[in-house]
């Protein structure tokens, strides 16, 4: 047994740290388990993610995204923004007094228009994710409030009068009274239009 306390011999490297601590086994997980990195992935995981090389889908299921064209993406893409583009300056302009409100009934046929075309365009690009449905709701939204300027237009002189009204109501109690005759004026129209 040699002195503990002796120099060490010439030529003789002195361990470190990591060499006197010992090397754990390699543990042996379930399945499922995250392995070391020691180990390769588990099967069917390979360096492009579940599937292999083929994609999400799995082996001879590509990724959908992948065969879009890319110009036929981009074309589709500016479609949906000029829809909704179009979208916005018709709900802008159907906030404004009525002579001047007649001018969203222009820009939702405009979008209307826009929106089946970018319709078309997203079902032939196959593009999944809510851009299909939310283009969807809002042409269906355009259409039910070109509906509803149509019936404004029906009713040209219920809606000057209400306007008139309304531009020589400076309290809130006045506005109040210019929305009672206004609604008490549409149902008479109404009744009128139902009784002939």
């Amino acid at each position: 047994m040699g002195n503990p306390y002796a120099p060490p011999r010439p030529g003789a490297q002195k361990p470190t740290d990591e060499a006197r601590q010992p090397t754990p086994p390699p543990v042996q997980g379930p399945p499922g388990a995250p392995r070391g990195p020691q180990q390769g992935p588990p099967p069917g995981h390979g360096p492009t993610g579940p599937g292999g090389p083929s994609g999400p889908g799995g082996p001879g299921k590509p990724d959908p995204l992948a065969q879009v064209d890319p110009e036929q993406l981009r074309a589709t893409t500016r479609q949906v923004l000029h829809f909704g583009l179009l979208m916005l300056v018709t709900l802008v302009t159907s906030s404004l007094a009525f002579p001047w409100r007649v001018a969203s009934l222009f820009f939702a046929v405009v979008t209307i228009v826009f929106g089946v075309r970018a319709l078309r365009a997203v079902w032939r690009a196959r593009l999944g994710g809510a851009l299909l449905p939310a283009v969807a709701v809002g042409l269906g939204l355009t259409v039910t409030m070109s509906l509803s300027m149509i019936g404004g237009l029906a009713m040209w002189d219920i809606e000057m009068d209400n306007q008139a009204c309304l531009d020589g109501a400076i309290t809130v109690a006045a506005q109040q009274e210019c929305a009672v005759q206004y609604e008490q004026a549409r149902e008479q129209w109404t009744k009128d239009q139902l009784g002939r």
